[in-house]
């Protein structure tokens, strides 16, 4: 015989005036529900305080409730109606003793009392975040653990930067132990939110980074579960137009400043442009560039600006939002691709030839392009040559672009027309410079320099390139990540070059992780490190392979930085070997559909950085074995 639970019975007495002995008024419209004292005390603390305590609630309620009655009444001279109301609470047939309850919904009260009646509760988006307040504030511990797993069961990527506010602001409040990540720089104004919670961050400026912070706050398990579903998710959050509009300063610096997130930065970009938009509009005010910094504020540092690649950088500049000295080294590594694409751009549609001339002025320069360039790169380019004389930096910049881009036009095409992402994860620029400045060498021009030891470059972004690029000094922003991207990036026909330092140095924190490695894309795998014994180009395996086209020395420095590497991976190819017999280049395919692996057992960084012998000798051929790589691998990926 099957037993009826017991809360089957209580449901129907929810909200019933029948043997009900309290009333709630519930919200501002103050609408009536009925209850029973025995069972909210059982159920909460808090309403077992109210109704038995010394001072009990709804007493002092009824009293001052009788007052106001009482003096309205006798502006009405309604005496005989005040004194039933008066004496209503002590006749014998009295009203029931009535609590407010202003600050809940009747929706959401509703709710809390069917959980306290049957231990059961049906949640919806649209009461979620008020009924875990409500449960906070009767001591329901375990409503609002059904509140939280509710939260997270149900998370989009629509509404999970809501939620990760709602759930700021509502943990703020209990956490005491001051965060170290204090987010006090932040000059943003924000007019969408109430002045509570500019209070409440007042009192505790907490970053909400589980990443970077302890406090009571960030270990919440609540919090972290809500920020690695962000993590994961966020190539898909940041392509929703106006994703940070309705969050304030202090949430969006929160998930911002974590840098770990897998989106590009042109996406980061728009995002805080459509919320500077936003602010400007709600103001009043025009968006031109000086108010959008303004209502921007320190949100703008967000944005990785090294990170943008040739290809978004007319957006970038159009906006005009960076200031010129931030933007001018970014123009310059771009310039020469930027007008080579759209200047190819625009030939595709026409037939008629192109034609350039150049000036021997050291001042000024003359780039005379067909008539159908588009007036973009017209402005684009006069806009380098003011802001070079501004800066009264003496550079023949069009004047060597010319040149170059017309003998690469000529000669290099296939090469000039091969993109290439150089992914690194370095504190000196003069090291990533260093390395870019090496594969130029080789003919190569379409190059875009991402660092990634704080955020993650998507797979949509990075399959836009024929080959990708790989060293590292320091830790990436997730080595996991990397590595699976590189293994899909292979799996969809692209090419890869990898320096094994520190990318596949046994025991170190840069060491790549993920598929690449597990699933044995590599044909050398990470092994231990190799420094402080100088070592030089020894036997060439395959004297006739790309790769080793033209090389006749190379000379690894005084450190010769390298791992031990004796053998490849099945399927892999032994090229070339250092002096002492460790493997130098090594490649390996998969196979057939899959893209090339070149793998380079040195460090990319050449002694022009510090010129004291510690890296490879810049005399000898190092860059002609990564330009090579780079080409050969580009010779072997699929139509992409």
């Amino acid at each position: 015989m099957k037993v009826t639970p017991l809360h089957e019975y209580y449901r129907p007495l929810i909200n019933q005036p029948e043997l009900a002995d309290i009333k709630f008024l519930v919200g501002k419209k103050q609408k009536e529900v009925y209850a029973h004292k025995l069972i909210c005390s059982v159920g909460s603390k808090v309403f077992k305080q109210m109704f038995y305590s010394q001072f009990r609630w709804f007493e002092q309620t009824n009293r001052s409730n009788n007052e106001n009655e009482n003096e309205n009444d006798k502006k009405n001279k309604n005496s005989n109606n005040n004194c039933n109301k008066h004496n209503s609470f002590k006749n014998e047939n009295p009203t029931l003793p009535r609590i407010e309850i202003p600050d809940l919904e009747y929706k959401v009260f509703i709710s809390l009392m069917e959980f306290i009646y049957t231990r059961q509760v049906t949640l919806t988006k649209e009461i979620i975040w008020d009924l875990f307040r409500a449960a906070d504030k009767f001591n329901l511990p375990e409503l609002q653990r059904l509140c939280i797993e509710f939260v997270l069961n149900t998370l989009t990527v629509e509404d999970c930067l809501i939620s990760f506010e709602k759930c700021r602001s509502l943990l703020i409040s209990t956490c005491s132990i001051p965060c170290h990540q204090n987010n006090s720089n932040s000059n943003e104004d924000n007019s969408n939110h109430s002045s509570n919670n500019n209070n409440e961050n007042n009192k505790h400026k907490c970053c909400f980074n589980p990443h970077f912070c302890d406090c009571v706050c960030c270990r919440s398990d609540f919090i972290k579960r809500i920020f690695s579903f962000i993590e994961n998710h966020a190539h898909e959050i940041f392509s929703i137009e106006h994703c940070l509009d309705d969050l304030n300063a202090t949430t969006c610096h929160c998930f911002l400043n974590t840098k770990r997130f897998l989106c590009s930065e042109i996406q980061v970009f728009r995002r805080v442009i459509e919320r500077g938009e936003n602010l400007c509009q709600s103001r009043n005010l025009k968006c031109s560039p000086e108010n959008l910094r303004n209502a921007i504020g320190s949100l703008l540092e967000s944005v990785e600006i090294d990170n943008i690649t040739s290809i978004h950088l007319q957006e970038i500049w159009e906006k005009k939002i960076f200031e010129i000295q931030k933007l001018f080294p970014l123009l310059l590594k771009h310039a020469r691709n930027f007008v080579r694409l759209k200047t190819t751009t625009t030939s595709s549609s026409t037939s008629s030839s192109r034609t350039t001339t150049t000036t021997s002025t050291s001042t000024s320069t003359t780039t005379s392009l067909s008539t159908t360039t588009s007036t973009n790169i017209r402005n684009f380019t006069a806009g380098l040559q003011i802001m070079k004389m501004s800066m009264n930096m003496n550079m023949n910049m069009n004047m060597n672009m010319n040149m170059n881009m017309n003998m690469d036009m000529d000669t290099n095409k296939s090469i000039e027309d091969l993109k290439i992402l150089l992914l690194f994860a370095d504190h000196q620029s003069s090291w990533r410079d260093d390395v870019d400045k090496s594969i130029r060498e080789c003919g190569i021009l379409h190059i875009d320099l991402v660092k990634v030891h704080k955020r993650t470059p998507p797979f949509e972004v990075v399959k836009n390139y024929d080959v990708i690029v790989v060293y590292s000094w320091a830790k990436f922003s997730s080595q996991q990540k990397i590595g699976d991207i590189l293994a899909q990036f292979v799996e969809d026909g692209g090419g890869l070059v990898i320096s094994t330092y520190y990318t596949l140095v046994e025991e170190n924190e840069a060491k790549l992780q993920g598929r690449i490695i597990d699933e044995r894309f590599l044909p050398i795998s990470p092994s231990i490190e190799i420094r402080n014994k100088r070592s030089e180009l020894g036997e060439v395996m395959v004297p006739d392979h790309p790769v080793m086209n033209g090389v006749k020395s190379f000379n690894g420095g005084k450190k010769s930085l390298r791992i031990l590497a004796k053998e490849v991976e099945n399927g892999g190819v032994i090229i070339s070997k250092w002096s002492d017999g460790n493997i130098l280049a090594a490649a390996k395919q998969r196979d057939n559909t899959s893209g090339t692996v070149v793998v380079l057992n040195f460090c990319f960084i050449s002694d022009n950085v510090y010129s004291d012998g510690d890296f490879w000798d810049p005399n000898t051929e190092g860059a002609k074995l990564i330009g090579n790589s780079i080409k050969f691998v580009a010779s072997q990926t699929s139509v992409r």
